[in-house]
């Protein structure tokens, strides 16, 4: 296990003058900890200070803590892991210029065998918009509110090991979204395959 020290800078600079009062810059600072691969604990737990800049005044810009941590635990055939992330995301609507991420999620695998793994997750998240976004009405007229967007995500798995602790895996996802922004609800259902390092 090891300490560590991360550092960054962003510049978001746009090409068409239109767009130009979208330019921003961020840096950020993180400090963590990352468990060794190999072990009974892996993953990292990492937390830090991020700015977004606008460069155009009268724009939000955002300043405050932020993480990106997961952390699994292997028991007997068992692994559990958790994981957090909280971060400010540039955002596509023109009068945001980002959002606050935050999400949260838990989940456990069993090995059925050496070469047979069952996956499952569950992450719930949450994100948010500092300033006011038009909503047009079923009767007319628009509604400026401050969007936020709920996110539940059920992810099962099954994956089966190739070679050392490589294994290809088959997922279904069930992914909801529900939001106050009208007409924004959304239910998804997502079948899939990867290839897994992790094993």
């Amino acid at each position: 296990s090891f300490f560590f020290l991360k550092g960054g800078y962003t510049d978001y600079k746009f090409l068409h003058e239109e767009a130009r009062d979208r330019d921003a810059y961020s840096y950020q600072g993180y400090i963590g900890l990352r468990f060794p691969a190999l072990g009974k604990v892996r993953g990292l737990v990492s937390v830090g200070y991020k700015r977004l800049v606008p460069r155009r005044e009268g724009v939000k810009g955002f300043a405050g803590v932020v993480g990106n941590s997961e952390v699994q635990y292997r028991l007997w055939r068992f692994v559990l892991s958790t994981g957090f992330l909280r971060d400010s995301i540039f955002s596509y609507w023109s009068n945001n210029l980002y959002f606050i991420e935050t999400a949260l999620w838990e989940g456990a695998s069993f090995y059925l065998s050496r070469r047979l793994r069952l996956d499952y997750r569950f992450r719930y998240g949450e994100g948010r918009y500092p300033e006011p976004l038009p909503m047009a009405l079923p009767e007319g007229g628009v509604e400026y509110i401050k969007r936020r967007d709920i996110y539940r995500t059920h992810t099962v798995g099954l994956v089966f090991r190739v070679y050392g602790t490589t294994g290809v895996g088959v997922q279904a996802v069930l992914w909801e979204r529900k939001t106050n922004y009208r007409w924004e609800n959304r239910r998804r259902f997502f079948v899939g395959a990867y290839v897994t390092y992790e094993f």
